[in-house]
């Protein structure tokens, strides 16, 4: 057990505010670990497909922060003019990492996030999943939903890319069929990555890291190598000293990296 001892700025507070509500889109407990030279924030879902980081560097970021070995038991304070002491419930845990490696991963993008974050304001907000696919030098980004409905309001589940069939007796969608929002190559401050491969992602996971990069008006990065294997984003704003970092599963087949589109010709 060790002693923190730290004070925050009001922008840096600021920052850590939106770190714990992009968390909470992730998990309901949060990770806390501290090292002399950082402090850490981490989340996991409770799938175990999605892990979400934030570092906050202890020089850069806070205007002061102590750290020394301690006894237990030690209450944590928040000091702002008046003093205010909160007893959080908390337990010693060992926690769990998710294990990147970046330098498997071939495939790689920056962009801006207000680039992003334009693209996801088109979601349909009952879309669940979401398809990034590269051709012919455009991205497009495709959140759609595979909860379909017999008519009868039996919902049923469906591994392609629903869409109607001119069949009225056939299965219908109960949420809208998917949309599909397409960037060009050009507008990524840098695009390496493999054309003709369907990487497919939570809708969920990706709006909260949008989202929370776009407070910051940071460049994402994205680091993946094949369809079922980890995808990693990170951004970060060096002169405040965050680095934010989201490890995702993804689905889709590796040995077929086409997902058909057409999938009207009958169950599965």
């Amino acid at each position: 057990m060790v002693v923190l001892d730290f004070t925050l700025r009001p922008e840096a507070l600021a920052a850590l505010h939106d770190a714990l509500v992009c968390l909470a889109k992730f998990s309901d407990a949060v990770s806390i670990e501290a090292r002399r030279e950082k402090l850490s924030l981490t989340a996991l879902n409770s799938s175990k497909s999605a892990y979400a980081s934030f570092a906050f560097d202890s020089s850069s970021f806070f205007s002061s922060y102590k750290f020394a070995p301690a006894a237990a038991n030690v209450d944590g304070r928040f000091t702002c003019r008046v003093t205010k002491t909160y007893k959080l419930t908390y337990e010693s845990v060992e926690v769990m990492h998710a294990l990147f490696d970046k330098q498997s991963a071939q495939n790689r993008w920056q962009i801006h996030s207000s680039a992003l974050k334009e693209a996801i304001d088109y979601f349909g907000p009952k879309t669940e999943q979401l398809d990034i696919y590269a051709e012919n030098g455009r991205v497009t980004y495709t959140s759609f939903t595979e909860k379909i409905s017999n008519g009868k309001g039996k919902p049923q589940a469906r591994r392609q890319f629903p869409c109607r069939s001119t069949d009225h007796l056939a299965e219908v969608l109960k949420q809208p069929l998917q949309t599909a929002v397409s960037l060009s190559t050009a507008d990524f401050d840098h695009f390496a990555a493999a054309e003709q491969m369907h990487i497919v992602i939570s809708v969920k996971d990706f709006k909260a890291i949008v989202t929370h990069a776009h407070h910051l008006r940071a460049s994402v990065y994205a680091y993946y190598s094949q369809p079922s294997r980890p995808l990693q984003f990170s951004y970060g704003m060096a002169d405040i000293g965050v680095l934010c970092e989201f490890t995702l599963m993804t689905i889709g087949d590796p040995q077929d990296h086409r997902i058909d589109g057409g999938g009207c010709d009958g169950e599965e």
